[in-house]
């Protein structure tokens, strides 16, 4: 196994085993395996149990698993501003949580990979100037931000 990960940076893998899947059953365990890497650290877990409770499973660059959220430097950034950069309080995480149920078939869930109603969604707004961002909607689009007058982060 190569040890050294060139050109490689922050990472989240989502592989599904659609072998073990069955429409209408009980996610079988196996069926979802999530790894987080940073560069030199590996983490893996089968996920398939909390995707059978949960239903879904979001990524949103806030890593899942505890190691690897205070190794990545995520945990300082919680610890600073708080909440809305944990893996469950960001604006991203709130929106998947909020809208998940919607996907129902493929034109649905491009739907929700798309969705940046930023400047209308209440989960989109920062305590900014301008106040909302469009990094804050599922598709993340900096670029259609207004130069930010100011941002301010408080627990």
């Amino acid at each position: 196994m190569e040890t050294n990960l060139w050109n490689s940076y922050n990472n989240e893998w989502m592989v599904l085993d659609y072998k073990q899947f069955t429409p209408g059953e009980a996610i079988k365990p196996g069926t979802l395996l999530i790894l987080e890497q940073l560069p030199g650290i590996i983490e893996v877990a089968d996920m398939s149990v909390y995707l059978q409770e949960n239903t879904y499973w979001a990524s949103y660059n806030v890593p899942y698993f505890p190691y690897i959220f205070n190794m990545s430097g995520a945990m300082a950034s919680y610890e600073k501003f708080g909440p809305w950069f944990s893996y469950n309080g960001a604006p991203r995480a709130q929106i998947f949580k909020r809208d998940h149920h919607k996907v129902v078939d493929m034109d649905t869930m491009m739907k929700l990979m798309r969705y940046n109603d930023y400047k209308h969604d209440p989960l989109s707004r920062c305590n900014c100037t301008p106040p909302y961002s469009g990094e804050n909607g599922i598709s993340a689009r900096s670029d259609l931000n207004q130069r930010m007058e100011s941002i301010r982060l408080e627990h």
